[in-house]
């Protein structure tokens, strides 16, 4: 591949037809480049920095990064590949029958056109999507294509890899979801209009086995800041809540843990208060089964 600098006063648009020459272009091109697909989570950060790339590879001619296939390992359901569109996910069988509520957070995104244009591996791939929280709390697994192959791991550990270092050189190829269990939510406030950023984000999932609590997720995420995983609150759920008035200091675990910055969006403490309502009810929820009364538990 020849590189003229001078192509490059208005960013370059460059049309791979493989995983393999796609990669190899990023690689020459470093910093200079970005990959784009739909392209929309990009335009948010461009609008808002002012600044472009000089160079764009399109991953639209590549096939294999398109398709949803049903999996025929035994924990999983289904296969997405990073170019299907949300618009796509949103009408698919496979995903209406495996996991509902990723169609239900398809929704919350954006309007039609955004929805028509985005992509699945755009939205995960700048590290800050809506789906995110919620592809963490099913416990979805990412697969990308690196110089050394294929890799694929769970997204949350991607996630933390991703934090540790800026500057990589993959290609996020599919995404691969479990069977959707039923003690899970998603809960989406602010950000429908077409290219504007929640104001917060939050999903979670309970496993439980007779009275016993086996498996909590709860994740947070929201605007341009990193997805985050509960940790102490869900270690806390699983060794403490027993009864609905072991609840009753849930709000205060996740005001600790749970620290946002304060934005054009909304305050931290806006978001902060969010969360403790939105965790309390869904968690309270699923253990007992009813809807919290707004004067305690």
């Amino acid at each position: 591949m020849m590189i003229n600098e001078a192509m490059t006063s208005t960013p370059y648009v460059w049309m791979p037809n493989t995983i393999i020459e796609a990669l190899d272009m990023k690689r020459k091109l470093g910093l200079k480049a970005e990959f784009i697909a739909g392209g929309t989570f990009l335009q948010i950060q461009w609008e808002k920095s002012g600044e472009m790339p000089k160079h764009l590879i399109s991953l639209e001619n590549i096939t294999e990064l398109t398709g949803i296939t049903e999996c025929e390992e035994k924990e999983l359901s289904i296969r997405l590949g990073s170019l299907s569109t949300l618009s796509h996910c949103l009408k698919n069988a496979l995903i209406k029958k495996y996991a509902p509520l990723l169609q239900e957070a398809l929704r919350e995104i954006g309007c039609v056109s955004v929805r028509n244009r985005g992509t699945i591996g755009g939205n995960i791939a700048g590290v800050y999507g809506d789906l995110l929280p919620l592809l963490v709390a099913l416990d979805a697994e990412i697969e990308v294509f690196t110089p050394k192959g294929y890799e694929r791991k769970k997204i949350v550990k991607w996630l933390e890899e991703r934090k540790l270092n800026r500057i990589y050189e993959e290609i996020v190829t599919a995404i691969y979801l479990k069977k959707q269990y039923e003690a899970t939510f998603y809960q989406k406030v602010g950000g429908r209009e077409a290219f504007t950023l929640s104001t917060l984000t939050v999903a979670g999932y309970i496993e439980k086995d007779k009275e016993e609590i086996k498996e909590v997720r709860l994740v947070t995420g929201y605007a341009n800041n990193e997805t985050k995983r509960l940790f102490d609150c869900e270690d806390w759920i699983k060794r403490k809540v027993g009864r609905r008035e072991d609840l009753r200091s849930l709000k205060e675990k996740v005001k600790k843990e749970f620290r946002p910055h304060t934005d054009a969006i909304a305050s931290g403490t806006y978001r902060q208060k969010l969360a403790c309502n939105i965790i309390e009810e869904k968690v309270h929820k699923i253990l007992f089964g009813e809807k919290m009364k707004e004067e305690g538990l």
